[in-house]
């Protein structure tokens, strides 16, 4: 077997002022499989009742990149009024392939090729991408000790999605008082609060779509190659 796997992650921050900065961030991941097996004659694997040995090649391959931006602030714009909140994006690439070629039998013991198949070689492949972009931000209001009002917003952009509802916005607002703070009420009550808020959200599936789903390619030792597709 061989794997090879890469890893990688990036930051990077900049300060405009006290109340206003911007990151950025970056994170790859990826690897390469290669998964091989040699079956000599001798080998009496269930179902291949021929005991003529086989030899098999598996690959998978992954890549994925998730990259955002990030644009902090945060203010006390009067002595009743404190502001922060952030907007920012993501990009995230997806992308995954796989192979898987066997001989059907050997044609001469212990060489393990496949020019060296009895019969046709058996050839399945797999593409897999996904491309899913959002933006999204936040921002908290407090007045004071009256109130606290938040809202929080994202919109999704995804390649996995039909055309036509590819992407989706996801509101949310708060509002929040501890009443108790500022109004006398009866020595019953030591605290009271009110909390409203409202939000949406939206079912949808993010997973990869396939490209050339799948194909398969037949050859036999000393035969003529021919091929077959599945979309």
């Amino acid at each position: 077997m061989q794997l090879y796997d890469v890893y990688g992650y990036l930051s990077a921050n900049y300060k405009f002022n006290s109340n206003l900065n911007l990151t950025t961030r970056t994170s790859v991941t990826s690897y390469n499989l290669l998964r091989t097996e040699k079956m000599p004659y001798s080998a009496h694997p269930y179902s291949r009742e021929g005991n003529m040995g086989d030899y098999r090649e598996d690959r998978r391959n992954l890549f994925e990149n998730n990259t955002e931006v990030l644009l902090n602030y945060d203010h006390k714009v009067k002595s009743f009024l404190e502001l922060s909140g952030l907007i920012g994006g993501n990009a995230r690439i997806f992308s995954y392939n796989s192979s898987f070629t066997s001989t059907d039998y050997l044609s001469v013991p212990e060489v393990y090729s496949f020019s060296n198949s009895l019969n046709p070689v058996q050839a399945n492949s797999f593409n897999s991408d996904m491309r899913v972009y959002n933006a999204y931000y936040s921002l908290d209001a407090s007045l004071g000790r009256y109130a606290t009002i938040s809202t929080v917003g994202r919109v999704d952009k995804s390649s996995a999605l039909p055309k036509d509802h590819d992407s989706y916005f996801y509101p949310s607002v708060s509002l929040a008082s501890v009443i108790s703070d500022y109004v006398n009420l009866p020595s019953v009550i030591s605290f009271l609060k009110l909390r409203a808020s409202y939000t949406a959200v939206h079912g949808g599936r993010h997973f990869g779509y396939c490209w050339n789903s799948s194909f398969q390619y037949y050859h036999s030792f000393g035969g003529k190659p021919f091929w077959k597709f599945y979309v």
